[in-house]
């Protein structure tokens, strides 16, 4: 299965880290994008996640979407 994150920020972070470490999902497994993407490269180097161009582009990919955005 794949996972879309819309944002990467700590809460989305905590997510991933807690599904790799249960074993959950592999990292490839885990589709991502966020408002300013050079903020997550690290964190998606260091847990070896793919990096989506866009929102659609999540969309497009992932089984289950997960919301990652602060509520406006």
């Amino acid at each position: 299965m794949i996972f879309g994150f819309l944002g990467f920020g700590k809460m989305a972070s905590a997510l991933v880290q807690g599904m790799l470490q249960a074993g959950i999902c592999n990292p490839e497994e885990i589709v991502v994008v966020n408002r300013h993407p050079e903020e997550i490269a690290e964190a998606v180097r260091k847990y070896g996640l793919k990096l989506a161009s866009s929102p659609k582009a999540v969309v497009q990919q992932a089984e289950t979407i997960i919301l990652g955005t602060k509520p406006a």
